[in-house]
Parts: structure tokens; sequence; C-alpha cells
């Protein structure tokens, strides 16, 4: 939509589907123009193969190349920033968002699974957190004392399942944009290149040095090292300061 969303799968060329991911990659990410064509692709091998629905011939996406991603972000929070960050956590008004951002940095989890994380899933005794659906489709365990002293903290909501609780009765947090830029403007960070994903990151970054990238695929719940790879470049001097000096 709305270019082709009411046409005929049949009737578009492989030429106007060609111009219309080169005009894509002009005002877009190359990622983000690569997923958009994924769809059209993917939408045209079930029609054209799996379904049966058109001829092989019908298929407008054959010979369409990727445009060459080069836009992966690898930005991670330094020694200063993150003391800078801390201190606006301390001062953040809404002490639930900065557990979230606490909990990301601790955890090295993904957005969702810290924000659809419920009470089931932490198990105190055991002292780790079950995270069930991550990206990689098979479930895993995070264990570590920072996050624990979060978890403690945090008291259920009548009729809320989730340990990060919403506005919206029985659901969890939907979006800390907000909360986020305002606690990067306390700090003095750049929200242009600080993402929440720049936790993740982060939280990678001090990993390197003490543990093994197969290791850390394990942690961060990549589906294989090759995604883990791109942390085996930082350098330790850099990075030579500990979690327990930084959340203490």
């Amino acid at each position: 939509l709305p270019q082709f969303g009411q046409r005929e799968m049949a009737k578009i060329t492989p030429l106007e589907i060609q111009q219309f991911h080169n005009a894509n990659r002009s005002k877009l990410a190359p990622a983000t123009a690569n997923r958009i064509f994924e769809v059209i692709r993917r939408s045209y091998n079930l029609a054209c193969g799996v379904w049966g629905l058109l001829p092989a011939s019908a298929n407008a996406a054959l010979g369409i190349r990727l445009h060459k991603e080069n836009n992966r972000r690898e930005r991670y929070l330094s020694h200063d920033e993150l003391k800078r960050f801390m201190a606006a956590l301390e001062n953040a008004p809404n002490q639930c968002m900065a557990d979230v951002f606490r909990m990301l940095l601790a955890t090295g989890c993904r957005k969702n699974e810290i924000l659809q994380l419920k009470f089931e899933h932490v198990r105190l005794e055991r002292r780790e957190i079950y995270i069930p659906h991550p990206k990689s489709g098979k479930g895993r365990h995070v264990v570590n004392e920072v996050a624990f002293e979060i978890l403690q903290r945090r008291q259920p909501v009548a009729g809320n399942p989730y340990v990060f609780p919403g506005r919206e009765e029985g659901k969890g947090i939907n979006n800390p944009a907000k909360a986020w830029r305002a606690v990067l403007k306390e700090a003095g960070i750049d929200p242009q290149t600080t993402t929440l994903h720049t936790l993740r990151h982060t939280h990678a970054s001090y990993l390197v040095g003490v543990a093994s990238l197969h290791e850390i695929a394990g942690i961060l719940g990549h589906a294989s090292t090759q995604t883990t790879q791109r942390y085996a470049h930082i350098s330790e001097s850099e990075l030579d300061k500990t979690y327990a000096e930084i959340f203490n």
C-alpha cells in the first residue's frame, strides 16, 4: 500500500517492482527497504509456488536483488556515558520505566523480552529468569545477580501478570520511547544515535574479554556466533570497568 495494494499480482511487472525497490532505497535505510521487498517476494513465492494460485511466469519478484546493508548499529555506551545514564535513572520520575532500562542493560535481553516478562518467568529460588519465546525461537534462562536485585523490588499489581505493568489493566508497558528520551536528555546522551538496543550492545561489550563468543551468543540468545562476531573487535581498554562499579 498504496502502490500495489489494490493491484492484481499477475499484472504487476518486474520493472515496477524494481523501480519500487530502488525508490525505497533512496528514502529508507537499506535494511528497511529490503524487509519491505522481502514481504513482496514472499507473497509471490507463495502465490506462484506453494499455493499454486498463479503460474510461475507471474512471479514479478524474480531476479531482483536485495540492497547492500551497511546500516548495522554497533553503538554502545562509553564508561562516562554509563555513569551519566545510571545517574539519570536514579533521578527518573517513573522508576518502573527506569527499572526496565536497568534490566535491559544488566541482562542484554531484547526490549520485548523484558517488556513481556511475567512473574511466572521469574524463579527467585533458582535466581534465574526464563525467556520463553525469544527471537531465536528457543527459550533460554538468564542468570544475573544484578537483575535479581532489580526484580526483588518489583511488586505485583493485582490482576496484572507483568513484572513491568503498563497503564492498561492487565497489560505490560507498551512503548517506553518517551521515558527513554527523557533519560537520555537528563544524561546528556544523543538520542539520534542511541536506542534501547544500545543497552544490549553495551551489555555484550562488557562480556568481551571475560567470555568466549560462543558463551556470549548463548547469553544474548543468538542463533549462531556469526551475529556475535560483531563484538570481537571491541577494545578492552575502553571497557575496563565492571558492572559492579556501574551499578553500585
